[in-house]
């Protein structure tokens, strides 16, 4: 499934290459800045009807080409953020979990542009990702971290200012079972 997803998106690049006009092209950078929320349970069961008690500050660096006005590829790094929740039951055990979660992804951005500095945008990739996770009840400490691929996908809009962006977006990752996004805002400059 994912190496046709792969596939695909080369495709959609190299048949959308040709038909480009050179005022639409163009690479970017950016860096943003956002908040995450992710549900402890997902990775320990013993906090399944807890939510961590504050979202987590994150951030995204990220860069792409512009192949023309509607279609640009876009890479990333993302950190979600450090998130940790403790807990004591009435048995006085105390239980602890930290969960912290990084990803490099590549994807695939429509962009349809509503006005000259006015541009929406959606997007669809593949990510690798990496969970540091643990938790544990009293001192008896337990390593549940993974990593894998998964799917990202997102959206937003952008306000340019001459070869500057303020982008409002925001990314969903799938994480096997788990979903985890953060809203963010973002400033991009254009070459």
């Amino acid at each position: 499934m994912m190496k046709r997803c792969v596939w695909l998106i080369l495709l959609i690049v190299v048949v959308a290459a040709g038909s480009a006009d050179a005022s639409d092209q163009g690479f970017y950078v950016g860096v943003g800045l956002g908040r995450t929320n992710i549900n402890p349970g997902d990775f320990d069961e013993d906090f399944s009807d807890l939510l961590f008690e504050e979202s987590s500050t994150g951030f995204k660096l990220f860069g792409g080409y512009k192949i023309m006005k509607h279609l640009a590829v876009e890479g990333g790094y993302t950190d979600y953020g450090d998130h940790r929740r403790h807990q004591v039951l009435t048995n006085l055990e105390r239980h602890e979990i930290n969960v912290t979660i990084t990803a490099l992804d590549l994807s695939v951005v429509g962009r349809l542009p509503v006005s000259a500095r006015t541009v929406f945008f959606a997007k669809v990739g593949m990510s690798s990702w990496d969970a540091d996770v643990w938790s544990a009840i009293d001192d008896v400490r337990t390593d549940l971290s993974s990593d894998g691929t998964g799917l990202i996908y997102g959206g937003g809009v952008e306000f340019m200012f001459n070869k500057t962006g303020v982008r409002f977006d925001i990314d969903w990752l799938e994480i096997d079972d788990v979903s985890s996004f953060m809203p963010r805002i973002s400033v991009a400059y254009n070459f």
